[in-house]
């Protein structure tokens, strides 16, 4: 296992701690530090835009905040467009 390997379960186990205690400020510290090892934007936990809970998506041309349930919508739409 590489070092990057064993620093991103770490962190990943961290974020998980700060999750369970409710700790924002500390979520999104670690969500900054996973994305920087590689973790993709869609699997963090909280939002970067508005430095809150990732319980929402934003619209790929406003940026307005939407629901998760309708960022999937048009995200479906989106690739229905390209076939």
């Amino acid at each position: 296992m590489t070092s990057s390997t064993n620093r991103l379960e770490l962190l990943l186990e961290r974020r998980d701690d700060a999750l369970a205690r409710g700790d924002l400020r500390r979520a999104l510290e670690l969500d900054d530090d996973l994305e920087d090892l590689g973790m993709h934007g869609d699997d963090r936990a909280t939002c970067h835009g508005c430095q809150v809970w990732g319980d929402h998506a934003h619209e790929l041309l406003t940026g307005r905040r939407i629901t998760l349930a309708e960022y999937e919508q048009q995200r479906r739409a989106r690739t229905a467009r390209r076939r």
